[in-house]
C-alpha cells in the first residue's frame, strides 16, 4: 500500500522484504555514526521487532484513548437526543391538552372563547410595551396614548386653574415577566 510517491521518493508501509535493505543502512558505519555502532544482521532483526512491537503498543495505547472518550460521546449524544425526544413529547402533550380544554370552551362560548384568545394574544405581543393602544371598535381609527412620554423621571409641573403645584410623579411598579422560555433553545438541547 503505497502512503506517498514523489519522484526521489516513495514512502509505504514496512514490508519483510525490506529488512535487507534497512540491514545494508544500520549495518553501514557511516549512516550509524551518530549511534552508539552499526547493527549487525542480528541486532537489525532485534530494531524491527522492537520498533514493530513499540508502534503497535502506541497503536494500543491510542486505541484505548480514543475509543472509551468516542463511545462515551456517542452514549452522551443518544442520551441527549432521547432527553429532547421526551421534552418534545411532553410539551406536545401538554400544547394538545391544552387546545382539548380551549375547544370545550370554544364549544360552549364560542364568542367569549374567540374575545379572550384574541386578548391573550395582543397582551403577549404587548406585555413589554409601555405605551397605550386603544382599539375603537366602531371606526377604523386606533388611538395611541403616550403615557410612557407623560410619566418621566423627575418632579412634573401640572397647571391648575388658580394654581400651579408641583407634584411627584406616578409610581409605576415595574413587573419583570421572564419570557416564555424556548424549549428548543434551552441549555443542551439538540
Amino acid at each position: 500500500m503505497k502512503i506517498l510517491q514523489t519522484p526521489r521518493l516513495v514512502l509505504r508501509e514496512f514490508a519483510p522484504q525490506d529488512a535487507d535493505a534497512l540491514a545494508l543502512v544500520l549495518s553501514d558505519p557511516e549512516t550509524m555514526r551518530y549511534y552508539p555502532a552499526p547493527y549487525d544482521p542480528a541486532g537489525v532483526e532485534q530494531w524491527i521487532e522492537r520498533n514493530r512491537q513499540r508502534y503497535q503498543q502506541e497503536a494500543e495505547t491510542y486505541r484505548n484513548d480514543v475509543l472509551p472518550r468516542a463511545r462515551g460521546a456517542a452514549a452522551k449524544e443518544v442520551l441527549d437526543a432521547e432527553a429532547y425526544r421526551l421534552q418534545v413529547l411532553a410539551l406536545a402533550q401538554g400544547e394538545t391538552a391544552r387546545f382539548d380544554q380551549v375547544l370545550t370552551q370554544y364549544e360552549h362560548a364560542p364568542a367569549v372563547t374567540r374575545e379572550r384568545m384574541y386578548l391573550e394574544a395582543m397582551e403577549n405581543v404587548y406585555k413589554n410595551s409601555r405605551k397605550v393602544i386603544v382599539d375603537t371598535k366602531n371606526g377604523n381609527s386606533m388611538m395611541y396614548l403616550p403615557l410612557d412620554k407623560l410619566i418621566s423621571p423627575g418632579l412634573q409641573s401640572i397647571t391648575m386653574p388658580n394654581d400651579t403645584m408641583t407634584v411627584p410623579p406616578a409610581r409605576i411598579p415595574e413587573i419583570q415577566v421572564a419570557p416564555p422560555e424556548d424549549p428548543a433553545r434551552a441549555r443542551g438541547v439538540r
